[in-house]
């Protein structure tokens, strides 16, 4: 018999869910935060005082992630400095922050194209450069040595030391780069922090290459989109879609906007983190998904409040929760031989160059009989199998009778 505990945990359980993901964007990290949450919540709900639930139980979701990014130090972790640099209205057209934010961009933009991609796959792709070196058909090393070139480039764009000052041998090249992404083995790490205590060149390089990175993290939304799509028994998908994004208007933005297809439905908005009440307005036209050969390219706009106004040269993250028309062929559909087949196809960079990372995640107690694209990764947890796929796009402009899918994936699966 369910508690009165037990009842509320289950009215409220998908919307904490989808605040830790909008969060964490990541569903395993999203789903051990949720798991923290439910026992905390439990331990403390005899004090509970009254008030709303929700807020309640989202204010204890909120601390379990913050609480597991400062422990952890993983991506997301600039989440928590979200709110003090939105709220910092020093970023301005022509401030010194978006200069430099400008300056890199321009810089990614006319990086010799083997240096960009290897940038991109390693940066926003978080690709070893094993990977690299198959995606662009060279050596690891070759691979090691684009990423660090693309990576001075861009600290000349920010005014930063010439190329050949970058402290000591103990952390020179890629090398520095590995360590702040975390990459190295435990005992180098170990090493590396002790070592940059005790040398103020070596300190130095750490600060123009973090403040480097600092300023890709604001570029992200120029060059990734991370969706999950999550499909249930009867083949139906729920799809969740990150995006971040900078301000380039020279006014401080106060409200978010993206479109929808038609026929899809919108049930979930979070900015900054938070949820938001959504605003749909007037469907608009995209030339580009029309050149694609699309059905129906009349997109209708949907937009929220920011919780904090994003000056020029700040950041919005956002994420949204989306169901397609039900019957069409965006659900996975049973063959009459008893498998279900789901194909999944995507353009999310028309005419632009970025990083797509995908995750399909099937059914619980699903088996994956084929997958006609070889995921980069397989996962299986709690029951599911999640499948995720890292595509890198072009940035030339094909003409009406070349246009594509930049993702397009086959898969066949039966319930158990």
């Amino acid at each position: 018999m369910k508690t009165s505990f037990d009842q509320i945990w289950d009215d409220n359980r998908d919307y904490l869910l989808r605040t830790l993901l909008a969060l964490t964007r990541d569903v395993d990290l999203a789903e051990d935060c949720l798991q923290d949450t439910y026992l905390r919540a439990s331990e403390g709900f005899a004090g509970y005082r009254g008030g709303s639930i929700k807020a309640w139980l989202t204010s204890i979701a909120r601390n379990v992630f913050f609480t597991y990014a400062r422990r952890k130090g993983f991506n997301s972790e600039e989440s928590l400095d979200t709110v003090a640099e939105l709220a910092d209205d020093s970023t301005h057209l022509g401030s010194d922050d978006y200069l430099e934010l400008l300056a890199v961009r321009g810089a990614v933009a006319t990086l010799d194209p083997t240096l960009r991609k290897a940038l991109l796959m390693k940066y926003y792709g978080g690709s070893d450069y094993g990977e690299i070196a198959d995606y662009l058909s060279c050596t690891p090393a070759t691979a090691k040595h684009r990423v660090w070139r693309a990576m001075q480039k861009l600290r000349n764009a920010i005014g930063a030391e010439a190329d050949g000052v970058l402290g000591c041998s103990q952390l020179w090249g890629v090398r520095m780069l590995d360590w702040l992404h975390g990459a190295l083995p435990e005992r180098q790490s170990s090493s590396i922090e002790s070592h940059v205590t005790m040398c103020p060149s070596c300190r130095a390089s750490l600060a123009e290459m973090r403040k480097l990175v600092g300023i890709l993290d604001k570029a992200e939304g120029d060059h990734r989109i991370l969706t999950l799509i999550d499909l249930d028994e009867a083949g139906s998908t729920t799809r969740y879609v990150w995006v971040r994004r900078v301000n380039d208007s020279p006014d401080i933005e106060r409200d978010w906007h993206w479109g929808l297809r038609p026929g899809w439905t919108l049930d979930y908005l979070a900015l900054q983190g938070e949820p938001v009440k959504i605003r749909m307005q007037e469907p608009v036209y995209r030339e580009a998904y029309a050149d694609m050969g699309e059905p129906d390219s009349t997109f209708t706009r949907f937009e929220g409040d920011l919780p904090t106004p994003v000056p020029t040269g700040g950041v919005s993250d956002a994420m949204f929760v989306v169901h397609p028309p039900a019957g069409s062929h965006w659900e996975a559909k049973l063959l009459p031989n008893g498998i279900w087949r789901y194909h999944h196809k995507h353009t999310p960079f028309p005419n632009m160059e970025g990083v797509f990372i995908v995750t399909i995640r099937l059914p619980k107690g699903a088996r994956l009989l084929k997958a006609d694209l070889e995921p980069r990764t397989r996962n299986a947890r709690s029951g599911r199998t999640s499948l995720t796929w890292q595509i890198i796009t072009d940035s030339a402009i094909p003409t009406p009778d070349q246009w594509g899918w930049q993702f397009e994936a086959d898969l066949e699966y039966v319930l158990k």
